[in-house]
C-alpha cells in the first residue's frame, strides 16, 4: 500500500497567528488520478488515533512539518480541519505568507487504501483509508515517480496490469492505459498479451534494480 496524494482542496482561511480552517480531502468527486472518496472512508482511522491528529507538513515532505492540527473529523462534505501554524518557523511564516496570496492553493493528503473497489467506468470507489500526513501544497503531487517501491506481480490481464498500476505504483487510469501502450510501442491498441506481461515484467526489474 504505497503513499498516494489528491489534489488540493481550498484552504477556507488562515489568520495572522497562523490559524486555519479548510477540508483535507471531499468525498464524492472523482479526482485527477480517477479515485473517489466514499463517506466514511476516515472513519476507522479516525476512532483508531483519538486525539493523536497528524502534523501538517509542507509540500508532502514528512521530514517538513509547519504546524499541528487542532481538530479533523468528517462530515457530510469531507475530512474537516482545523489547526495552528507553528509562526516563527521560517517554512511555515511562508506557507502563511503564500497561503493568504493565494501562490500556495490549498491542502493535500498523503494516504495509504486499505479498501477499494471499481465501479464500471473503471473509477476506483477508496472505502478505507488511512492518513499520513495533510500538507499546504502548491499543486496535487499524484506524480509517476511512484515506481520506487514496485515489486514483482502475478499480471495476468491487461485489467490486472492497469490495477496494479494504479493500486502500487501509484498511477492515474489515463497514466496506467499509456504505459502500457508505451510498453508495447501502440498507443490505443490491444497488443499482444504474452509480450505485454513480459515487457511488464521486465520493466519491473529494471525499476527494481
Amino acid at each position: 500500500m504505497n503513499l498516494k496524494f489528491t489534489k488540493p482542496i481550498e484552504i477556507k482561511s488562515i489568520d495572522e497567528k497562523g490559524s486555519f480552517t479548510g477540508y483535507a480531502a471531499t468525498f464524492g468527486n472523482v479526482d485527477l488520478g480517477d479515485d473517489v472518496i466514499i463517506k466514511g472512508a476516515f472513519s476507522e482511522w479516525l476512532s483508531s488515533i483519538g486525539d493523536d491528529f497528524p502534523s501538517v507538513c509542507w509540500q508532502h515532505e514528512m521530514y517538513n512539518p509547519i504546524g499541528i492540527t487542532t481538530k479533523m473529523y468528517e462530515d457530510d462534505h469531507g475530512l474537516y480541519v482545523e489547526g495552528l501554524l507553528t509562526l516563527g518557523v521560517r517554512q511555515a511564516d511562508e506557507a502563511r505568507l503564500l497561503s493568504k496570496s493565494g501562490a500556495v492553493k490549498g491542502l493535500s493528503i498523503g494516504y495509504r487504501v486499505h479498501d477499494r473497489e471499481y465501479n464500471n467506468e473503471g473509477i476506483r470507489l477508496l472505502k478505507k483509508l488511512s492518513l499520513d500526513e495533510y500538507s499546504f501544497v502548491t499543486k496535487g503531487m499524484n506524480e509517476l515517480a511512484k515506481f520506487g517501491s514496485m515489486k514483482m506481480a502475478d499480471l495476468g490481464s491487461i485489467k490486472e496490469c492497469e490495477i496494479y498500476l494504479r493500486d502500487v505504483c501509484g498511477l492515474s487510469r489515463s497514466e496506467s492505459k499509456t504505459l502500457i501502450a508505451k510498453i508495447k510501442g501502440v498507443r490505443d491498441a490491444e497488443p499482444e498479451m504474452n509480450e505485454l506481461m513480459q515487457s511488464l515484467k521486465n520493466f519491473q526489474q529494471t525499476l527494481a534494480g
